[in-house]
């Protein structure tokens, strides 16, 4: 039905090693469970995946060591075993609206759904033989700019995507007003739930610091369409 595919930091750093395997788990507790697919060979990623039972794919890095935008799309394309795709942030916490929201769009032929998230203020490891969502949700702000951590779509949608780096501006941007120019940008908002942790940019060995939002990518802006349905976790 769905296939997820993201990219991870490396295992070897403590703190996003942590929140991966929060929001990661997340992900395999949706019903159906969907195909998961992590892109590249950070440290400690062929071990997870084999943990976890995802798939793992090889692509292309930039000459900085950073993972490609186009190589992992394209990659998805080839090998997933579902027609929709889903892109999505490995620092994002999935609640089954998500599957909810897909059953929805079976009968939308040309989508690109995203969604505005929220973000959790501090870290905390998960119990999942507890209320995890009840956990999660204790500490939530909206975030300023929308979720560029989530998008939806079937395959074959994009078409040739240009070389772009992995986690930069440009990637959002770009595919927010590509969507948005062929008429097919969904706002999934109003029905699902996404949730990001606050984290710091030490990974980025450049500049250990967030990057700047260069644009702000306003789904209640620039979306063609709203999806209707009441937020169902």
């Amino acid at each position: 039905m769905l296939t997820l595919f993201t990219t991870c930091r490396p295992f070897d750093n403590g703190e996003f090693a942590a929140i991966q395997r929060n929001t990661m788990k997340t992900w395999t507790l949706l019903e159906p469970r969907p195909e998961i697919i992590v892109m590249g060979n950070e440290a400690g990623v062929a071990d997870f995946c084999k943990e976890m039972g995802f798939r793992q794919a090889d692509i292309e890095y930039s000459k900085h060591g950073t993972p490609m935008l186009d190589s992992m799309m394209s990659k998805a394309e080839e090998i997933a075993s579902n027609n929709i795709l889903l892109l999505v942030s490995s620092d994002v916490i999935l609640f089954q609206s998500t599957m909810k929201a897909l059953k929805a769009l079976k009968e939308v032929e040309n989508f690109c759904a995203v969604a505005r998230k929220k973000q959790q203020q501090f870290f905390q490891e998960l119990d999942f033989e507890r209320d995890w969502k009840g956990q999660v949700r204790e500490a939530l702000r909206w975030n300023l700019i929308t979720s560029g951590d989530f998008f939806m779509y079937p395959k074959g949608f994009w078409g040739k995507i240009p070389p772009f780096i992995i986690v930069r501006t440009a990637c959002d941007s770009w595919l927010f007003h590509e969507a948005s120019r062929r008429d097919a940008l969904i706002d999934l908002t109003p029905a699902v739930e996404i949730i990001d942790y606050k984290h710091s940019y030490s990974h980025r060995p450049e500049t250990g610091k967030k990057r700047s939002n260069i644009t702000t990518n306003c789904v209640a802006t620039r979306s063609n369409r709203q999806f209707l349905m009441p937020t169902m976790s």
